[in-house]
């Protein structure tokens, strides 16, 4: 009894999460009078039917479900564009097509910011295309792409790329006088705007854009005496930022300083040195700002102190970082333990215990050099293990890899909170070095691919990729349902795979989710009555 409640509630939360998506798809007692572009009756009286004929035209925009006995004996629909006005009526059930709009809002990014690169090219190439296709502004194709259909947004992606080829094929386009000066000038307005950027001068305006395209077609649209005054006055602006408050030494310094400050904090987080505090913060634009406010013995002071920070980390003096030493230096005491029980090279005492939590404790209160000179040991009775067994040690530091590999990727998998379980996913070094120990190595390099793609679509689009969990986690629920009650649904989408789902839920419109989720939900209802 328990487990057929249980089941209903996967059902019902399957409709629930419909009815959440489908809220505005249909207009109960309402009529959208006029505008109409097609009529016809309907097979069956059922208003999904002419939501259906409108989400397969291009040009609907909205439809009206006409009641049986109103106009006829059978169903009519009616397909419109522009939507009209509802107007209160029980003769129908009308509504607007629904679009899937983070996925449009997704694309239509992609479409302008795409749109904006190819006309940088255009300009470029000096190819001079012009028109409403070929602008630099980014908002403008947006709200083009936002109420274009999907063909027309290709055709015209389409239509620029064969003529940016056929500009490049042709080795540009002609133009010089006006063209090049302008190009010229855009080139060094924007190398001017990304040097303010870099030293923090906090500039802002048409000025200091960084889009190439607004100061080429600004350039083209002025005189010659505006563009020369422009230049200069950037040139002035970017003079007095260079030269800070205290004169161009203090300034150079000072760039000197912070490019050594951000690469000192680099080093930690790659070493993940864990060092907290104020000096380990912070971009250019941060440590820039305080050296030229800063006497010249305080930042020599800082710099001195981030280096001795990092020399301690880097030999393992930190308490952070020794953790992290020690637990390296087990799991490579472990490997070569494992390789040396393979090969059976019959080694014994405390230095080739398997234990990786003996190793780790050692480590712990053993000098640097210590722990070093201990693996090189054990390395040295291997090389001559090896040598008398005629084996080899590049599968096995192989394995380290994979595995220390394995273990960031499925820690990377919990911070982006991509959903994927199994033995894949496990944080655990000594499962992923076991299964590579007996895999070849054409499956080595395929799993550790397919975690690697897995993960790259998760981070391309994080908000989507939270969506597809939720329909993956229920995707699976339901397929539990077909099994325990015996439905005998199979096919495509009756599975427990929950990365085969995620897949196909990234490539998906909300519509087609929408629809796939649905059409489980009717079947077990149908199966579970």
């Amino acid at each position: 009894m328990v487990s057929i409640i249980l089941h209903r509630i996967v059902v019902l939360f399957g409709i629930l999460f419909l009815t959440t998506l489908a809220a505005q798809a249909q207009e109960w007692n309402t009529d959208r009078p006029g505008n109409d572009i097609r009529d016809l009756d309907l097979r069956a009286p059922d208003f999904n039917l002419c939501r259906q004929a409108c989400e397969k035209n291009a040009s609907c925009k909205a439809w009206t479900y006409v009641n049986p006995g109103v106009q006829g004996p059978q169903a009519r629909c009616y397909l419109k564009s522009p939507a009209p006005a509802k107007v209160a009526n029980n003769c129908c059930v009308s509504g607007e097509k629904v679009a899937d709009t983070s996925d449009r809002e997704d694309i239509c990014r992609d479409y302008s910011v795409r749109a904006v690169q190819q006309n940088d090219e255009n300009l470029r190439l000096r190819c001079n295309f012009t028109g409403s296709s070929w602008q630099s502004n980014r908002d403008e194709h947006f709200n083009w792409c936002m109420s274009a259909s999907r063909a027309d947004r290709e055709r015209e992606d389409r239509n620029r790329i064969n003529k940016l080829a056929e500009c490049r094929s042709s080795g540009g386009g002609g133009g010089g006088g006006r063209e090049d000066e302008c190009r010229d000038y855009a080139e060094e307005a924007v190398t001017g705007a990304r040097e303010a950027r870099d030293l923090g001068c906090g500039y802002t305006g048409a000025r200091w854009s960084q889009r190439y395209g607004e100061h080429y077609n600004w350039c083209l649209g002025a005189t010659r005496e505006q563009v020369r005054a422009e230049r200069t006055a950037r040139a002035q602006d970017l003079r007095s930022c260079r030269a800070g408050n205290d004169g161009g030494d203090r300034a150079e310094a000072c760039r000197d300083y912070a490019e050594e400050a951000v690469s000192q904090i680099a080093d930690a987080k790659r070493r993940d040195c864990r060092f907290t505090g104020a000096r380990w913060q912070g971009g250019y634009n941060v440590h820039y700002n305080w050296c030229m406010s800063a006497r010249r013995s305080e930042r020599e002071a800082e710099s001195r102190g981030r280096a001795e920070e990092l020399r301690r980390c880097r030999s393992g003096d930190s308490e952070g970082d020794r953790a992290e030493a020690c637990r390296d230096y087990s799991r490579l005491s472990m490997a070569q333990i494992r390789e040396a029980s393979r090969l059976g090279c019959g080694f014994g005492g405390a230095r080739w215990q398997a234990s990786s939590a003996a190793h780790y404790e050692w480590c712990m209160t053993a000098r640097r050099a210590d722990r070093e000179a201990e693996l090189r040991a054990r390395e040295a009775s291997l090389e001559r293990c090896r040598a008398d067994a005629g084996g080899g040690g590049e599968d096995d530091a192989g394995c380290v890899d994979f595995a220390n590999r394995a273990v960031r990727q499925a820690q990377r998998n919990r911070a982006l909170r991509c959903g994927f379980e199994g033995p894949r996913w496990r944080p655990d070094f000594d499962t992923h070095y076991s299964w590579c120990q007996s895999a070849p190595q054409q499956a080595r390099v395929r799993e550790d691919a397919k975690r690697q793609d897995l993960l790259n679509l998760c981070a391309a689009k994080p908000d989507k990729a939270q969506e597809c969990r939720r329909y993956s986690n229920l995707s699976i629920e339901q397929q539990r349902t077909n099994l325990s009650e015996g439905c005998g649904f199979s096919g495509p989408r009756w599975h427990t795979n929950y990365e085969d789902h995620f897949v196909w839920c990234m490539d998906a419109s909300g519509g087609k989710r929408l629809a796939e989720i649905a059409a489980r939900v009717g079947a077990l209802l149908v199966c579970t009555r």
